[in-house]
């Protein structure tokens, strides 16, 4: 460890044995001494610019009898990825071992609203906080104007973190550093994962792996840092919180916007966890654990309704083994599916956008504890069984193992016409990639098939244009499904007999509405009572031309397609 002696200015190094030090918090300006400006001693650096905040906190370091203080701009050299690596793995440390944390504010007056402080922003100040024995509060101006147990109301107010966390209040008061470590890792695993996840809401830092390495200390990790892989560094940061952890709550997060009706394995912000959600102390917590391209857990699964429609076997309420903290016997639950029709032991997460609420109130109702997500969500208490499964996150072979003919690819063959017409196709939805249209899974709700899966319009030169819907059918009957498509002229289907926009950009306004499953488009395209029984279509238009469309499934060694012809003929 380095320090810097508050006496002489000078840099000093302890291998082992480290005296008594008083460390700052504070947020980074735009100039500030670095370890390379201050290695040479007092004469090179003090008449810099940043050097004011130094000598400010060794005066007062000095002025507490403190031979030592550890800055964190100056004391680590931020050149060597080794030292940089060890000194955030062990910042935890550093913090917990000061006699006395002095947190500078620079946008703060005495006597002023502290909510609005840059420091309360920072991802590294959130460890700044709480490790320390004590921590005392200097606005602009160097002028003490508190610590943490006198301003511990609008601490609390401001940050979210629970009062006894602040407190400290089963910590001695003189306790020695190991002791006093130990004691915050301890009261730190007293709370869920959920909650401490929480405490980081609308904290930030400059680079995105920070806001995961700054997390280290809430939950006694340590990991390589590996600037340069963004957003992965919190995923990592939770796969190696599970390798230490069984606390379910890790689950008990909502997504921010539904992109997708299947969720990722893990959270991708601290800010989604539910603060409300506390580790059920009292039960025996079976092991959690990454396996088999997943998390391994044991939850409590319940078949249930879905607004009242059943939707299968496939569909469950897993219930997280954890206690909502106004309710003992309450719990946070998630939609589940089965991931493949062969193996009952993998589930991905449904409609992640928000929690279900499970309680003896409900009466059998799973209450949405967000504002997204099924409104009402029936089942019965009685079906619940606990099972090991391993939640897993889609893939790229998800498309291909999912075993839903409705995500089989559509080939699109070339338009067979007389020499004399020239019909050519331009836009299509999904996208189209060379003569193929992968499907993807429909966003509406995993298990629903979306009877009409996509549409490409063809023209003849500029006009002439034709739109073409193709979907799959499922015959109740014979429990089998078959591909249809239906063709139609765009003029059947434009909004307004007035619009003078050209035919694209019409087709443009119609596949975005049929994106975003627009009923009234839904219905131009497939008028009610249209029959989707037949593979083929026929439209005979007014100037002779005849349109011929068929779509069939095409198998070879094992692989499916569906296969599009388009034929036009002139009728006499």
């Amino acid at each position: 460890m380095r320090l810097l002696n508050t006496a002489t200015l000078e840099l000093e190094s302890f291998p082992s044995w480290v005296p008594e030090y008083a460390i700052l918090s504070h947020t980074w300006d735009d100039k500030e001494l670095l370890f390379e400006d201050v290695r040479g001693g007092p004469k090179d650096w003090m008449t810099r610019p940043g050097s004011m905040k130094v000598l400010k906190s060794c005066a007062r370091a000095l002025m507490d009898r403190f031979q030592y203080i550890w800055i964190d701009t100056c004391c680590i050299d931020k050149s060597s990825s080794a030292e940089l690596s060890e000194s955030i793995n062990s910042m935890f440390n550093w913090y917990a071992g000061a006699s006395v944390c002095y947190a500078f504010l620079s946008d703060a007056r005495k006597g002023g609203d502290l909510s609005n402080c840059r420091w309360f922003t920072r991802g590294w100040t959130l460890q700044e906080l709480i490790s320390p024995r004590i921590v005392q509060f200097f606005d602009r101006d160097w002028a003490y104007f508190g610590d943490r147990l006198s301003l511990i109301d609008e601490l609390v107010a401001i940050t979210g973190i629970d009062r006894p966390m602040l407190a400290h209040t089963q910590l001695p008061a003189r306790s020695a550093p190991v002791a006093h470590r130990s004691s915050v890792e301890h009261m730190l695993e007293s709370y869920s994962i959920s909650r401490r996840m929480s405490w980081a809401t609308g904290r930030h830092t400059q680079r995105e792996e920070d806001g995961a390495y700054s997390l280290f200390f809430l939950f006694g990790v340590n990991m390589p840092l590996l600037y340069g892989e963004g957003s992965k560094a919190f995923k990592r940061l939770q796969e190696e919180i599970v390798k230490q952890s069984d606390d379910q709550s890790i689950l008990a997060y909502r997504q921010k916007r539904l992109s997708f009706d299947i969720a990722q394995l893990f959270s991708d912000d601290p800010a989604l966890f539910l603060p409300g959600v506390e580790q059920n102390i009292h039960a025996q917590k079976s092991k959690m654990y990454m396996a088999h391209g997943g998390l391994s857990v044991q939850l409590l699964l319940c078949p249930c309704l879905l607004n009242g429609a059943l939707v299968g076997e496939s569909i469950m309420l897993g219930i997280l083994d954890c206690v909502i903290d106004s309710d003992y016997l309450s719990r946070p639950a998630i939609l589940l599916q089965q991931s493949y029709k062969d193996d009952k032991s993998r589930y991905w997460r449904l409609w992640p956008t928000t929690l279900y609420l499970v309680g003896p109130e409900q009466e059998g109702r799973a209450r949405s504890m967000g504002n997204m997500g099924f409104t009402e969500i029936t089942f019965n208490p009685n079906q619940a069984r606990s099972s090991r499964i391993t939640i897993i996150e889609p893939s790229r072979e998800y498309t291909y193992k999912a075993d839903d003919s409705q995500l089989l690819p559509l080939r699109i063959n070339e338009i067979k016409q007389p020499a004399r017409r020239y019909f050519a196709r331009d836009l299509a939805y999904p996208d189209q990639s060379g003569s193929f249209i992968f499907l993807r899974k429909s966003t509406d709700f995993g298990t629903w098939l979306d009877p009409a899966m996509g549409l490409l319009s063809f023209h003849e030169k500029g006009s002439n244009r034709f739109i073409l819907v193709w979907g799959l059918a499922h015959c109740t009957k014979t429990n089998t499904k078959h591909p249809w498509c239906k063709v139609c002229p765009l003029q059947e289907i434009e909004f307004d007999a007035n619009d003078s926009r050209d035919g694209s950009e019409v087709v443009h306004e119609i596949i975005g509405r049929f994106k975003q499953k627009d009923e009234r488009v839904r219905r131009l395209l497939i008028p009610e009572g249209f029959e989707r029984e037949t593979s083929s279509a026929v439209f005979v238009s007014e100037d002779t031309v005849i349109i011929c469309a068929t779509i069939r499934l095409v198998s070879f060694l094992g692989r499916h397609i569906f296969d599009l012809q388009v034929t036009i003929n002139e009728h006499l």
